[in-house]
């Protein structure tokens, strides 16, 4: 546990949580009551009792290390924070909301809509669930490669709301410019205590989430750039499924590849009769089709 960042931080203040409840001890009960009635005067009383824990000799070593360290505002803030585990505490909430899968909380983050008129990608949605749908619990990863317009972020999506059931959460990050915005977001709806930290910090927090849940998950990167983003934004254990969306073939060192090419002649011409309701005019589709190279961005 490294308590040089805010994700060990929070590890080691829910231990010591587990362990004042394990060990019958009300005080810890007593304290966070008060902080939430009163934070500004219960800040005080639970840094003390951080502080005289440290001291004892069977105390976390990682406590003492930030007591020792003038960090214990660090365990206070995330106190403070953390409203719905402390609810939890108080036993005024439920520990969490049943998702439809039944593991835990029931999380959706920024999904796309359903797509109208999707169409042409059979083969390749088969593909993405038998990729993602076994069932062992370790992360699966999974990468769309193709040119842009080509379909990739809409088959991402459509393979998210034909088993989005399968989860209970499921996310969908924006990763083109910096996936960091969404993932901090991510924390926040994840019941993260994420007060006063910078957007950087909670998207640690999302992350950490993801690498200990127990909960099935499926995260969406949508439109990674470059190999070099994974390190900042891919969980690397918990139990998941990772799917990314790219137009750069070199995440082929880092995830098995499905690349996807534009609609054939016959794919095209059919998605423009049926789009258009001019099921008369199937040359002039056809041509149509041919003259925007049967892409799939530019036929819509």
């Amino acid at each position: 546990m490294n308590v040089d960042d805010n994700a060990g931080a929070v590890e080691l203040w829910r231990a010591i949580q587990a362990t004042a409840r394990g060990g019958g001890d009300d005080e810890l009960g007593r304290l966070l009551g008060q902080l939430a009635l009163t934070p500004d005067q219960g800040e005080q009383p639970l840094r003390q009792w951080l502080t005289d824990i440290a001291a004892h000799a069977d105390a976390p070593a990682q406590l003492a290390t930030i007591v020792s360290g003038g960090h214990v505002d660090r365990l206070v803030n995330i106190a403070r924070a953390d409203t719905i585990n402390l609810a939890v505490h108080l036993g005024i909430a439920p520990p969490v909301d049943a998702g439809s899968a039944g593991r835990g909380r029931h999380v959706r983050f920024n999904i796309p809509p359903r797509l109208v008129g999707f169409t042409g990608r059979d083969a390749e949605l088969g593909a993405l669930q038998r990729a993602l749908g076994v069932t062992d619990e370790v992360v699966i990863t999974q990468a769309v490669a193709g040119l842009g317009g080509v379909g990739k972020s809409q088959l991402a999506a459509r393979y998210v709301h034909t088993r989005a059931d399968a989860y209970d959460v499921v996310a969908w990050i924006r990763a083109e410019d910096d996936a960091t915005l969404d993932l901090s977001a991510l924390a926040a709806q994840l019941g993260e205590p994420v007060l006063g930290l910078t957007p950087a910090e909670r998207a640690d927090l999302a992350l950490h989430w993801f690498n200990h849940a127990r909960e099935r998950w499926l995260l969406v990167l949508d439109n990674i750039t470059d190999p070099g983003q994974l390190a900042r934004c891919c969980p690397h254990s918990g139990n998941g499924r990772l799917l990314i969306t790219t137009r750069n073939h070199r995440l082929r060192q880092h995830a098995p590849l499905l690349t996807i090419d534009v609609f054939d002649e016959d794919t095209a011409t059919g998605y423009l009769l049926e789009q258009t309701g001019r099921d008369d005019d199937p040359v002039g589709a056809r041509r149509l089709a041919a003259a925007v190279g049967c892409l799939p961005l530019a036929l819509s």
